[in-house]
Formats: structure tokens, C-alpha cells, sequence
């Protein structure tokens, strides 16, 4: 959450309309890069997560792989005895 204050004055005391117009795209501009900014921070740590949740899931999948490798190996000897 955020303020903007604008307190830019005409010769009359009044503000050019211009004024409030341009503050408002200022200020929500503004809102649209801290939004941003939040989504990215989430974003990047699911990212993290997804990344260590791959890393896991690769490495179970080697262990079976090689504990598959060495069954069939033994079944070969077997065989060939």
C-alpha cells in the first residue's frame, strides 16, 4: 500500500485538470509495479520448490534405476550358471 500526494497549485489556487490525470496514471502505474514485483517474488520461490521437487524425483529415479540394473544383472548370472 502506497500514497501519492500531489499538491501542485495553479495562479488561481486551483489544479490544471492535467494534473489529476497524470497523477492518477503515475499512481497506477505505480500499483502495477509493485503487484508485479510481488508476483515475481512468488514466482521465483515456486520455481525454487518445483526445482527441489524435480531433484528429488530425478534422484528416486536413478535409485530405482540402478537397484532395477543390478535384479537383472543377478537374473542374468542366474541363468547363465
Amino acid at each position: 500500500m502506497g500514497l501519492i500526494y500531489v499538491a501542485l497549485r495553479g495562479p488561481s489556487g486551483a489544479s490544471h485538470p492535467r494534473t489529476a490525470t497524470c497523477s492518477l496514471w503515475l499512481a497506477n502505474q505505480a500499483a502495477v509495479a509493485v503487484e508485479n514485483a510481488h508476483w515475481t517474488g512468488t514466482l521465483e520461490r515456486r520455481v525454487e520448490e518445483r526445482t527441489a521437487e524435480l531433484a528429488k524425483a530425478t534422484q528416486l529415479a536413478e535409485d530405482a534405476r540402478a537397484v532395477a540394473e543390478q535384479a537383472n544383472r543377478e537374473r542374468v548370472r542366474c541363468w547363465t550358471r
